[in-house]
């Protein structure tokens, strides 16, 4: 299609995995409205709740808008946040965002070189922050955390808090921070991958 004015819909997603298509995760849905501009459901089917007017809940699922980049969809308005961790002195908690809109987090990873040699646990946690709230007391936006002594140079993956959805919504002026965990002697080498969507 030449352009987002003409728009069709089918239920054939993209082929995967070839050079151009989404990737399998986020052909989610029955029905896909395609042109140059694409709008699909996100991958987790993130969904929140509200009250209508009329004082009845309502379930709604965001989605993700894709534009053809001419060999490629590319996700329009994410924001990709990396926060390098060099050393254990930089292993303290820490704000690492301000929201200048309002956002639903998607996704956080973290990986390490160095693992921390501490005999206690040593974990981290993404939380989110408000008004004068410190990065070490903010509310989980993961329910697991990510383990600062688990096997190098292998990806973890935060588990959405989507039991509680006001934990991973972010109004304008929120922050999110990392959250750090027992003694980090030795930890080095980290990087913290966060992928936030524009509500």
């Amino acid at each position: 299609m030449a352009d987002a004015s003409s728009i069709r819909k089918t239920t054939t997603p993209l082929a995967a995995p070839a050079v151009g298509a989404l990737p399998i995760e986020t052909q989610n849905g029955a029905g896909f409205y395609e042109s140059a501009i694409r709008f699909q459901l996100n991958s987790s089917n993130y969904s929140y709740s509200y009250t209508d007017s009329n004082g009845i809940t309502q379930q709604r699922t965001t989605g993700q808008a894709f534009v053809n980049s001419g060999y490629q969809w590319v996700p329009v308005g994410n924001v990709v946040l990396s926060i390098a961790v060099q050393n254990s002195d930089d292993a303290i908690d820490q704000n690492i965002f301000i929201a200048d809109r309002a956002y639903n987090v998607i996704s956080m990873q973290e990986v390490h070189a160095v693992a921390g040699t501490d005999a206690s646990a040593v974990t981290a946690q993404i939380t989110k922050c408000s008004g004068t709230t410190v990065p070490g007391s903010g509310v989980a936006v993961m329910t697991n955390t990510f383990d600062l002594k688990g096997t190098i140079n292998t990806v973890q993956t935060g588990t959405l808090n989507t039991g509680t959805l006001a934990n991973t919504k972010l109004a304008p002026g929120n922050r999110l921070a990392i959250n750090f965990t027992g003694v980090t002697t030795a930890y080095a080498g980290a990087v913290y991958i966060v992928v936030l969507q524009p509500a």
